[in-house]
């Protein structure tokens, strides 16, 4: 979660589409569909995405069961004045 310029707190919404059940990994690994070249690409860029990833105490923070803790209370609702409005 970021603050906004007033400083309050906006969560980020991501609107993802259901894949297809037959574009699944494991559906193409039951059908015998070659793979492998798909699923080291997808390893070649997350692991780039975490090797030029921030670090710091700001960003351990956010792994802390204090802030999953804190994200549940928003999520449903049990703090107030944490959304953008």
């Amino acid at each position: 979660m970021e603050g906004d310029s007033a400083g309050r707190v906006c969560d980020h919404l991501v609107a993802m589409r259901r894949m297809p059940a037959s574009r699944r990994l494991s559906a193409l690994i039951q059908v015998r569909e070659p793979v492998s070249a798909a699923v080291r690409q997808v390893a070649r860029m997350l692991a780039a995405e975490h090797a030029s990833a921030p670090r710091g105490p700001a960003v351990s923070e956010q792994g802390t069961a204090v802030h999953y803790e804190s994200m549940h209370l928003v999520r449903h609702g049990l703090l107030e004045g944490l959304h953008c409005r």
